[in-house]
């Protein structure tokens, strides 16, 4: 999809305020906790998924034909919340009720009237949801897409992998997985750990 200057330079700008919030609601959090590192990687990816891909309504957040995005990588919430509102589905003050007590964003909430599709505490276990979202919309004849965001840590699961061999076996021509190639999971950078690339071939394959 090409996109034109100006609505580059609107994404740009929607990424950069979505990082100012992301570390201002990682300073509101303070000694309860905030993933940082990993949730600055991958801004613009939901930068542009919230700001131009992703079919939603945010009036009518469970609209039966929105886009649903299942989001892996659980240590990048910071920058999924701050997308959603951008998108309008949640307030701007909502944000900073991050990691209260009975607040609205917890650390790994499920709310789809918010646009939280799915809790996913243990990485890897967001492919399969989305595989078998995907699966069960193309069954129903559903014209939506299923999106996904993992890590590129995350990537040594195994989970992972099966859900990629579902993937391809039932042909899921519904389902985006997208993977925040930052070289980076919380032992150190993955080559040394467990080497990924060739990864495109891996995943072309």
């Amino acid at each position: 999809m090409e996109m034109n200057e100006v609505k580059i330079k609107k994404l740009r700008d929607m990424a950069d305020r979505m990082r100012k919030t992301a570390v201002e609601m990682a300073y509101y959090a303070g000694s309860r906790g905030a993933h940082l590192g990993g949730s600055l990687s991958s801004i613009e990816i939901y930068a542009v998924l919230y700001g131009d891909v992703l079919n939603l309504r945010p009036q009518d957040p469970l609209w039966d034909e929105r886009d649903r995005m299942v989001a892996g990588k659980e240590h990048g919430r910071l920058s999924e919340y701050p997308a959603l509102a951008e998108a309008g589905l949640i307030k701007q003050e909502d944000l900073f009720s991050y990691m209260d007590d009975g607040g609205l964003l917890a650390g790994h909430p499920y709310n789809p009237s918010i646009g939280l599709e799915f809790s996913c505490c243990s990485l890897g276990m967001a492919l399969p949801v989305a595989v078998g979202m995907a699966l069960d919309a193309k069954r129903k004849g559903r014209s939506h897409k299923v999106y996904t965001i993992l890590g590129d840590g995350e990537m040594d699961e195994g989970l992972v992998w099966e859900a990629l061999m579902s993937a391809s076996q039932y042909k899921l021509n519904n389902l985006v997985a997208i993977i925040d190639r930052n070289g980076l999971s919380s032992d150190g950078d993955t080559e040394s750990i467990m080497a990924l690339e060739k990864l495109s071939f891996k995943l072309e394959s």
